[in-house]
């Protein structure tokens, strides 16, 4: 979803979907992209969780019935 090698990060319970986007680049932009991402493959808009919290998106995903 956010497009990096999963072997060359870290991810904890305060990591944001802004952690991942490109400094130098529009950052509101690249989330947006990413929630719409979410969006195509899961069906579930995480502009509904009202949070880029990685923790807060997988526990909205979790709780509107995804399976994937």
């Amino acid at each position: 979803m956010v497009g990096w090698d999963y072997g060359e990060v870290l991810v904890t319970d305060e990591s944001d979907l802004r952690d991942f986007a490109d400094l130098t680049g529009d950052r509101n932009a690249e989330v947006a992209g990413m929630l719409d991402r979410m969006a195509a493959h899961y069906s579930v808009d995480g502009r509904l969780a009202k949070s880029t919290l990685i923790v807060d998106l997988l526990e909205f995903l979790a709780s509107n019935g995804t399976t994937d």
